[in-house]
């Protein structure tokens, strides 16, 4: 993933299928820079810049997704 067009910054956290957060990356604003999890994840939820640390989210983490219909 990269941050080419995006004009504001994200924390990129990859989820693993069971629900585990593998990586926590911080992409820069209009970054060509391409970042991952270094493994195969499921989901890739992105948040406001910053937000994984003030959540105190750390890897290991497991993360609960809910699907609306």
């Amino acid at each position: 993933m990269w941050m080419k067009n995006t004009p504001l910054g994200l924390d990129m956290l990859f989820v693993s299928g069971a629900g585990e957060l593998v990586a926590i990356e911080q992409a820069e604003p209009f970054s060509e820079q391409r970042l991952g999890a270094g493994r195969d994840v499921r989901y890739v939820l992105e948040i406001a810049a910053g937000e994984a640390e003030r959540y105190a989210l750390t890897i290991g983490d497991r993360l609960q997704l809910f699907a609306s219909c």
